[in-house]
């Protein structure tokens, strides 16, 4: 759509060059200030230069006591053991959860295997009778 003299106008959907350069007229201009050309880097994680230590090293913490430090290094050492913990006991949980399972497999296996063995012997119980009636006939 193309907007002229504040209406709206059907337009189609070819790209026309034509219609880029209208269209920019109500945008207003760019100002140069707040264009990266090159002429004013730009640097997103400008470090103040008075927070660099002998090494060229920023020290944002310098103000920060040691203590602090180290209690939210224990704070998060535990945390993260803490939830270490928690995997390991829902990993030996499905452990023995799978092992038992594994015995009912078992289980169930074996006793369909003897009830197998239990048809194969009766049918030739069954079987072995009446074979040898026929052949004392003959």
């Amino acid at each position: 759509m193309v907007y002229a003299n504040g209406q709206t106008q059907e337009t189609s959907r070819r790209f026309d060059e034509g219609d880029v350069l209208d269209q920019r007229k109500g945008l207003g201009r760019i100002q140069t200030s707040s264009r990266s050309d090159g002429v004013k880097p730009f640097r997103p994680h400008q470090v103040d230069s008075s927070k660099k230590n002998s090494l060229g090293r920023t020290n944002q913490y310098r103000d920060i006591p040691p203590g602090k430090i180290i209690e939210r290094l224990k704070f998060i050492e535990g945390r993260y053991l803490s939830h270490l913990k928690t995997l390991q006991q829902q990993l030996e949980h499905k452990l023995d959860e799978t092992k038992g399972e594994e015995e009912d497999f078992k289980t169930a296996i074996q006793e369909l295997e003897q009830e197998i063995y239990n048809l194969v012997s009766s049918q030739e119980l069954l079987e072995s009778p009446t074979n040898e009636i026929s052949e004392h006939k003959k």
